[in-house]
Parts: structure tokens; C-alpha cells; sequence
């Protein structure tokens, strides 16, 4: 008994061997953390969004002071709700000059909730901004290598559509500007949202589709109240009058703005007899019954499938 008190004591005596790596990587890290949030971002635009029944939206548009690329995301901290609070978030944009995200309130206790209301009361009668500061730590996260696959299906809901915007608009600009993606057959977006007013958000590039292998269907589950296109249908018509506002089986191109709910298994094109040839990825991001049932259809077809779930 003697002994094994003796044993005991040596184990707990040679702890700190296991213990300090873990603490000092740990420490380590909140030096790197206070020293990045003394170092805020040159804000470029900050602004609330009202979608109605799709969420309340926080744009922020800062100054990057790294590279980044698609699909990684960043820590933020704004240190007028608390200097050592930070949370993730999805870079949004494609453009190397800015780094942006779109941020949807999930409700007042939440910190996406408080940042809304921040920036939301912060605005003066000029709709102008007061000073917030707004750190940023990244990037985080590794890029799928996208020059490997034939077919790209994206499948969002809501604000899910925040990592494509900035991957399907990189996409786009290099397919055009480079050979390196010029095997590509079909990158095929398909956004779900309660009301159309949160396509918006992705406006710059829909305006441009479709060309080449890129083409859209967007689906609004809420029809408008007042019986009328939308304006961002409207603008679409305006530039490609093929712009369809209804749902059309023999569809398989260009761009189309609907009210109801995708059959997924149409949009991506499991019917086709080439649907499991090539290397296809299916990339979906948004409510969890939406992500397994796109699970399901790339598990049947062999395709390589990524999702992403961010809840705060």
C-alpha cells in the first residue's frame, strides 16, 4: 500500500509534462488573439439588410490585410459588443481589393443579433455610419482544388448562400480569364430562400448569367404578395429576356427566378444518363433537412459531396 501511494505521487508530480504543452499553446493563442483585436479593419461599408421573412442581414465590407481564397473564413470581433468574443464567419466575397460577409441576425440574445442592432441604431438621419470597430483573425480553412472536377452543383438555403457567392463568382471571373477551368461542363447554382429580396445579396454576378457552363435557379417559397415580378426579376428580363419567372421541366439552361420549392433531384440532373460520369461535386450549405437530402442524391450518384453548417 505503501508503494502504491508512492506510485501516485510520482504520476501526479510529472502532470505538468502533460499539461504545460496544451496551456501554453493556449496562451499562446490569446496573446495572438488581444494583439490582432488592437489592430481594427479600415471599414469600408457597414449596413443592415431588412429580407423580410428571409432574415435581417449585417453587411460588413473592410479592407483586407491578407490573401485569401475561396470558401475560407475568418474570426470576427467587434469590440463595442466584447473585446474577447469572437466568432466565425464565411468570407463572402471574391474581389482581392475587399473582404466581405453577410451576417443574418439569428435573434437579440445572439451575438449576430446584437451586432445587427448595433449597426442598425448606429445609423444617423443621413443613413451615415458612427464609428465600430471590427477585428478580424484569418484566414482559416483549406479551399477545395475545384480544377479537379467536370460538374459543380451548388445548392443553398437562405443565407447559406454565403460561401458560394465568393466561390461561383470566382468561378466565373477565372473561367473566363484562364485556362485552368475550361473542362468544366456544368456549374449549376441552386438558391432557396423564403422571399426573393435576399437574392439581392448575389446580384452582381445573376445579372450576368447565363454563360458559358454557369447557369442559376433561384426559389423563392413565399410568392409576392402583390402578384407582380420582382425587381431583381424584373432587372434580369431587362438584360436577357429568356429570363424565365416559371418553373420549366425542359429548363436545363440559363437562369430562373420561381416561387415554390426545387425538385432537386430534376436541378441536378440525376436523370441524365451522364449523371455519374465525370467527377461531379455536389457543395451545399443551409437547413439540415435540405443538406441530407442533397447527401442522399450525391451518395446515390457517387459524387464527391461538401457541406457546411454554421449556427449562431
Amino acid at each position: 500500500k505503501r508503494q502504491y501511494q508512492r506510485r501516485v505521487r510520482g504520476h501526479a508530480a510529472a502532470a505538468w509534462e502533460f499539461i504545460l504543452p496544451g496551456v501554453t499553446l493556449w496562451f499562446f493563442d490569446r496573446v495572438i488573439r488581444a494583439y490582432r483585436s488592437a489592430q481594427s479593419v479600415e471599414i469600408l461599408e457597414l449596413k443592415t439588410v431588412l429580407c423580410g421573412t428571409a432574415g435581417d442581414i449585417t453587411q460588413i465590407v473592410c479592407k483586407p490585410n491578407f490573401t485569401y481564397y475561396p470558401g475560407q473564413y475568418c474570426f470576427i470581433n467587434v469590440a463595442e459588443l466584447s473585446l474577447f468574443e469572437w466568432h466565425p464567419f464565411t468570407i463572402a466575397s471574391s474581389s482581392s481589393s475587399e473582404l466581405s460577409f453577410h451576417i443574418k441576425s439569428m435573434g437579440n440574445k445572439t451575438f449576430t443579433g446584437r451586432l445587427f442592432d448595433l449597426v442598425h441604431m448606429k445609423k444617423n438621419a443621413e443613413g451615415r455610419q458612427f464609428p465600430i470597430t471590427i477585428s478580424v483573425d484569418g484566414p482559416y480553412g483549406k479551399s477545395i482544388d475545384y480544377t479537379q472536377f467536370d460538374k459543380i452543383y451548388f445548392v443553398a438555403g437562405g443565407i447559406g448562400i454565403t460561401p458560394m457567392m465568393c466561390i461561383f463568382s470566382t468561378l466565373f471571373a477565372h473561367y473566363f480569364s484562364s485556362s485552368t477551368l475550361q473542362h468544366l461542363s456544368r456549374v449549376h447554382l441552386v438558391w432557396v430562400s423564403r422571399e426573393d429580396s435576399l437574392f439581392n445579396l448575389m446580384e452582381g454576378t445573376l445579372m450576368q448569367l447565363p454563360k458559358g457552363p454557369f447557369t442559376a435557379h433561384l426559389f423563392a417559397t413565399e410568392s409576392n404578395s402583390q402578384g407582380s415580378d420582382s425587381d431583381l426579376l424584373t432587372r434580369l428580363k431587362s438584360i436577357n429576356p429568356s429570363t424565365n419567372s416559371q418553373y420549366s421541366p425542359n429548363q436545363k439552361s440559363g437562369i430562373a427566378l420561381t416561387t415554390g420549392r426545387p425538385n432537386l433531384s430534376y436541378e441536378l440532373d440525376c436523370s441524365d444518363p451522364d449523371a455519374r460520369t465525370g467527377r461531379t461535386l455536389l457543395f451545399a450549405c443551409g437547413p439540415s433537412k435540405l443538406l441530407y437530402d442533397c447527401e442522399i442524391i450525391a451518395h446515390e450518384n457517387n459524387w464527391y459531396f461538401h457541406k457546411e453548417i454554421f449556427q449562431l
